[in-house]
Formats: C-alpha cells, structure tokens, sequence
C-alpha cells in the first residue's frame, strides 16, 4: 500500500469544516472528474497548484493550500 501523495496516489483529502475532497495524481491530469465507488474523482497533474502541497505528505498530516479556491487547511485523511 502507498503511504505519501505520490505519482499514480488516489488521496481523500478533509478540510476543517468536513469537506472532503478526492483526486488521483497522474501524468497529464486535466482537472477532469470521474465517477467512482467513492464518489466523484478529480484526476490532477502534479503540477496543478491545488496538488503541490500535498506532495510526499503522508495519512494524518496536515497541509495548507493557498492558492486555490478550495484554500485552507486539509488534512490527508487516505492514501491508497
């Protein structure tokens, strides 16, 4: 099993407030949304903004996204 938001991760990451949010990490990501058995996917590049500080975080840690709409801080609820 993976334990970091690293290339090929799908994570479930969750805001304070109880948001949560999914997306897998693959080359060429386009912001695109999926539909899965967790719910809705976003497929992102690790060069998307929203990505760059979960990058190498780990199940429990906190990161802080900045400069997105979904600012604030999440934590990384589950890296498969």
């Amino acid at each position: 099993p993976r334990d970091k938001v690293v290339m090929g991760a799908c994570v479930v990451a969750l805001k304070e407030a109880g948001e949560s949010f999914r997306f897998v990490l693959l080359p060429g990501g386009d912001d695109s949304e999926v539909a899965s058995e967790w719910g809705a996917i976003w497929v992102l590049s690790p060069q998307a903004p929203l990505v760059r500080p979960f990058l190498g975080a780990e199940e429990g840690d906190e990161v802080e996204v900045l400069r997105t709409s979904r600012q604030g801080l999440w934590e990384v609820a589950e890296v498969r």
